[in-house]
C-alpha cells in the first residue's frame, strides 16, 4: 500500500544487494509509507546486534 516506494521496487532492491553479498534485513507489512510496530522491532534487534 506504499504510494512513495511501489513494493516491486523495494523486492527487486533487496534481491540485488543480496546478490551483491549485503546482508539485508527486510521487513514488509501493509501499512503504506510507514513504519510498523513489527518492522520496529526487527529495526531495534538490528541495531542491538550490530554493537
Amino acid at each position: 500500500m506504499d504510494e512513495m516506494v511501489p513494493i516491486g521496487r523495494a523486492r527487486r532492491v533487496v534481491k540485488v544487494m543480496k546478490n551483491a553479498g549485503a546482508e539485508v534485513l527486510y521487513c514488509e507489512e501493509d501499512v503504506g509509507h510507514k513504519l510498523s510496530s513489527g518492522c520496529f522491532r526487527g529495526l531495534d534487534e538490528y541495531f542491538v546486534d550490530s554493537r
